[in-house]
């Protein structure tokens, strides 16, 4: 009972320090909730440099999951692989990019060419189909090529009407341009004095298995042309803050905003910080712009904020 509702996941954690954790997860949480619950067991940072709560997206399935999405409206199963992620602030100015897709084409089938060739190749295979019964009696000769003559109509009315497969026109079409085959067929024992009533008994089998093929043709198309429902992205945009520079106090474009080194929160226009840092003179325990206390890591020897 306890387990009826939790799954087992591989968590890709993609951070400063990456990990991975095979753990057991409610289905039924919210991404938004997972997430900082996931992030928590696995001792993750809960706040940004600048003192800002530092929240996670989670990615399954090819793409990032919505805040009110659970694992169970996404159908993740036991076993798979989950990314967790930190959510940017809106200042860094990271923003996810489409994926490229490749150029679409249209079908070949869809020109009026092809559609007349098809045509002909309908004609020319009951001609053929006509002959071949004509001169065998064996089964096969009857049956197998009905099944092809099936196929070819199907083919011929899907391409010609386009759109959705699942529309009885499609059938119609495909059945009467069979029954257009069948009276070419016949056409041959008599064009070369064969008895007509016994090619009739002998071909009426492959007539019958004509439509069954038809109707699986057409299922057929159904089935693997469908369009995929429409799935839109709810697209989320984001202003990015505009700082002020912690030594002019002037505005700060995007593209010449420096962030503080020791991660202080401020910023600072780079032409700033870089004449602030030339004519710095002082000791090494303060930053030389900000002029916050640093303290020296032991472990990486450099220095950082202090407390």
């Amino acid at each position: 009972m306890a387990h009826e509702k939790t799954i087992q996941v591989r968590i890709q954690i993609i951070d400063i320090k990456p990990q991975v954790l095979d753990v057991r997860v409610p289905v039924y949480l919210k991404a938004s909730d997972l997430s900082q619950r996931i992030a928590r067991d696995a001792g993750l940072q809960a706040f940004w440099p600048n003192r800002k709560r530092k929240l996670y997206w989670m990615r399954a399935r090819g793409r990032l999951m919505k805040a009110e999405e659970s694992l169970e409206s996404l159908g993740v199963i036991d076993n798979e692989l989950i990314y967790l992620l930190p959510q940017p602030l809106s200042e860094m100015g990271v923003k996810e990019q489409d994926p490229e897709y490749p150029q679409f084409n249209d079908y070949i089938g869809k020109g009026i060419p092809i559609l007349v060739l098809t045509l002909v190749a309908v004609v020319f295979w009951a001609l053929g189909w006509g002959i071949a019964m004509t001169a065998s009696k064996h089964w096969t000769v009857a049956v197998f090529p009905a099944l092809g003559a099936g196929v070819l109509t199907v083919s011929f009315a899907r391409h010609a009407w386009g759109g959705r497969a699942s529309r009885p026109r499609i059938f119609a079409v495909a059945f009467v341009l069979y029954l257009l085959m069948i009276s070419f067929s016949v056409l041959m024992p008599v064009v070369l004095g064969q008895d007509f009533r016994s090619f009739l008994v002998f071909a009426v089998v492959g007539y019958i298995t004509g439509p069954i093929a038809i109707l699986v043709s057409w299922l057929g198309w159904w089935g693997a042309v469908e369009p995929l429902p429409m799935h839109v992205e709810d697209e989320i945009e984001q202003e990015a803050e505009q700082f002020a520079c912690a030594i002019c106090l002037q505005p700060i474009d995007l593209n010449v905003d420096m962030y503080c080194e020791y991660q202080c929160g401020r910023h600072f226009h780079v032409g700033c910080h870089a004449a602030r840092m030339a004519v710095y003179r002082g000791p090494k325990e303060f930053c030389g712009v900000c002029h916050s206390r640093l303290a020296l890591n032991p472990q990486t020897q450099k220095y950082q904020l202090s407390g």
